[in-house]
């Protein structure tokens, strides 16, 4: 699927989603596979898949880029209550008795469109990116580990670490140095994109070359570190080497959204993001309903099954939940409205519930997967209108319609 040169769809956007689906399915499953040790297959998809975070939030940063050329920066109450639908999700990630304050994968995609959403309305915001990105990076492997021995051992201090990303903190499962950098990373690359998306439609094999170059060097420097003993960790304190094998990930993965872009199988390759986000409560809804029908995986063959089902159920699930928002968008503005103060009425009780009273996991699951959904259907509506609209003035929109804040 060859775009044209003026073509505002951005396939390699949509296999890349796909991919990062993938990992995320294909490392959630290993995780759940009662073997010790496990097998090699099952190790390298955990290993792999756990990159799944790197891909989604450079996606995150990638496509903001893209759509901050040529365009109006956009409401800002809008942008808020969106972004404020992830965090709403988020919760029911975390949210128990003993857990009230939490911030995890949807909240951190959430927060950084709001940040770069406010960098889009600065003047050459994607090298203020680039450099931001370069300076979270610094934070967390050059003046963190500096810092961190004078840090005192009270709250500020653990504050500080974790922000640093050198000591973990309850609740924080992605401290901002060093994931902010992967979306600042995106932010950066999808504007330089988009600004010469004539030359990359022309010389799509080249950057495909290069980014395939990029991971194969990564690779090579992050297997170098390895066998010094730097371990591959993700988990709170990132680890270089897990933060140069992420570059090299970033590097294939983007190879291969080129190349799949491009197939006559792009079109089943790909998901849209209202799609993507769909997937995060209902594969984990599928892993739970599997474990308890038939047990945890244990072997290779049973973790392929159970991986490839969950991740077909998940993209046709994710799919229909797009469908559905368009179903109720076709209804009109009533429908909507309705939609809207019913699914926030429902998910603010079941958050309350879920945060006062205990329940058994399964009942657990279920009242999150319910939620995260229907909140995920909301995302795909447009937002209710807080007050009459009052007509554009025609000139206004002539002149906005001409104007072109392409100010990198």
């Amino acid at each position: 699927m060859q775009p044209t040169r003026d073509s505002g769809r951005w396939p390699e956007l949509d296999v890349l989603r796909t991919l990062a689906v993938v990992l995320m399915v294909g490392n959630h499953t290993a995780t759940r596979v009662a073997a010790s040790p496990p097998p090699w297959l099952v190790d390298a998809a955990d290993l792999v898949g756990s990159m799944a975070p790197v891909a989604f939030f450079f996606l995150t940063g990638f496509g903001n880029g893209i759509q901050s050329i040529g365009k109006q920066p956009g409401n800002r109450l809008h942008q808020l209550i969106k972004v404020g639908l992830l965090l709403f999700a988020d919760v029911f990630l975390w949210v128990s008795p003993s857990t009230h304050l939490g911030l995890d994968f949807l909240a951190f995609i959430g927060l950084s469109v709001l940040l770069l959403k406010e960098l889009s309305r600065l003047p050459y915001s994607g090298r203020i990116a680039a450099a931001a990105a370069v300076a979270v990076g610094l934070a967390r492997f050059l003046l963190g580990p500096l810092a961190r021995p004078m840090l005192p051992d009270t709250m500020l201090g653990h504050s500080a670490g974790a922000l640093l990303g050198v000591s973990g903190l309850a609740g924080l499962s992605y401290p901002p140095a060093p994931w902010l950098c992967y979306p600042l990373l995106g932010y950066a690359l999808g504007r330089l994109a988009a600004r010469w998306r004539t030359r990359f439609v022309d010389h799509w094999k080249g950057v495909a070359l290069l980014a395939s170059a990029i991971g194969i060097v990564s690779t090579a420097a992050a297997m170098l570190l390895a066998s010094r003993g730097l371990i591959i960790f993700r988990w709170g304190t990132v680890s270089l080497t897990f933060f140069i094998a992420s570059l090299a990930a970033i590097g294939f993965l983007a190879a291969i959204a080129i190349v799949a872009g491009r197939s006559p199988a792009a079109k089943f390759l790909s998901t849209e993001a209202q799609a993507s986000f769909a997937v995060v409560p209902l594969h984990y809804m599928l892993l739970h309903l599997l474990d308890a029908a038939l047990g945890p995986a244990t072997g290779s063959a049973s973790y392929l099954v159970r991986f490839l089902t969950v991740l077909a159920l998940s993209l046709i699930g994710a799919s229909l939940a797009s469908q559905f928002s368009a179903l109720l968008r076709r209804r009109g503005d009533a429908a909507v409205q309705t939609a809207w103060l019913t699914v926030l009425a429902a998910c603010a009780a079941t958050a309350i519930l879920l945060a006062v009273h205990p329940m058994s996991e399964a009942s657990s699951t279920a009242l999150r997967f319910v939620a995260q959904s229907m909140l995920c259907i909301l995302l795909g509506l447009p937002i209710p209108s807080l007050s009459p609209s009052r007509p554009e003035p025609r000139v206004y929109a002539e002149t906005a319609s001409r104007h072109n804040p392409d100010n990198q």
